[in-house]
């Protein structure tokens, strides 16, 4: 289940790059389904808009991340990200 959980995690973090919507439609059908996962899997905890205030949040420590935050995404890198994604929230 954590495998699916990171799985569906991270294929939700591409879904939020807006350069996807201009892209072929086979790339539109991925980020549905980014979509879809990120309802089922990570919503309860990171927010619908991805913020971290889900429902789910309040029992968690750390606390999820803003991922709806650009300029703090942007310091963290690729691997960082995987790996949290990956690994969860204490990675």
């Amino acid at each position: 289940m954590k495998k699916l959980y990171s799985i569906a995690c991270a294929l939700t973090l591409a879904s939020w790059l807006p350069c996807l919507t201009s892209r072929p439609v086979a790339a539109q059908d991925a980020a549905a389904k980014a979509g879809e996962n990120y309802m089922t899997y990570c919503k309860k905890c990171h927010g619908e808009h991805g913020k971290g205030d889900g429902a789910g949040a309040a029992m968690l420590n750390p606390k999820p991340r803003d991922f709806a935050d650009c300029a703090n995404m942007q310091k963290r890198s690729d691997d960082e990200l995987l790996k949290v994604i990956s690994q969860g929230g204490d990675a």
